[in-house]
């Protein structure tokens, strides 16, 4: 048993630490186009000055010709910058996209409402595994934006697994003893889940909504 979790707490882990940092990448990205934009307009703004400019100094053609060659060589730098990121993010969402994938085959491998008590008993351990490191491990933890759909996908396999894991959820969105981030990231993961998942029943969100308001 203390194999099993630590196995999947090191999976758990690596996804946390892959996915944090593409949701990194992707946010520097769009910053960058960001602040491209607001250059372009300016450099627009500013057109009409820089032609007259060239105008009155058009005699210190050497200057020009050494301004335009830093111009081109950051411009270079930067083109390079962008397409080494740009592959980055490719990389990083390749590797979480493979290993969620693992996660997800190994995970259709448990069979539930068989009728065989063992093969139900395993499913409750990696249940309650896979729920002690939602706890200990996503919960705390900003910009996870795939890993967490591991618990939502298992859940998904039983109605007993739906109404435990809403119960956790409601269970840390009001629980006095955790801190208010903790609280607030439980409430968004328990919207998300009542929005996302397809196999949930209507009494089911219908109670989450009820219990809520």
């Amino acid at each position: 048993s203390e194999l099993r979790y630590n196995v999947w707490s090191l999976i758990i882990e690596h996804c946390i630490q892959i996915d944090v940092e593409l949701q990194n990448e992707l946010d520097e990205l769009d910053d960058d186009e960001f602040d491209d934009e607001e250059e372009d307009q300016d450099d627009d703004e500013s057109e009409d000055e820089d032609m007259e400019k060239r105008k009155v100094h058009f005699e210190d053609e050497d200057s020009d010709d050494s301004d335009s060659e830093d111009e081109d060589y950051e411009l270079g730098e930067e083109i390079n910058e962008h397409a080494l990121q740009a592959a980055n993010i490719e990389d990083l969402q390749e590797k979480l996209d493979n290993i969620l994938s693992l996660v997800f085959e190994n995970l259709q491998k448990h069979q539930l409402q068989t009728g065989l008590e063992e093969e139900e008993e395993k499913s409750v351990i990696l249940y309650n595994t896979l729920t002690s490191l939602f706890k200990s491990h996503i919960l705390p933890t900003y910009y996870t934006k795939s890993t967490q759909f591991i618990l939502f996908y298992f859940t998904q396999r039983s109605p007993e697994l739906m109404d435990s894991f809403l119960v956790t959820l409601i269970d840390l969105s009001f629980s006095q003893s955790e801190t208010i981030e903790k609280r607030i990231k439980a409430l968004q993961y328990l919207s998300s889940y009542i929005s996302r998942a397809n196999n949930l029943h209507k009494n089911q969100i219908v109670y989450v909504l009820s219990y809520l308001m």
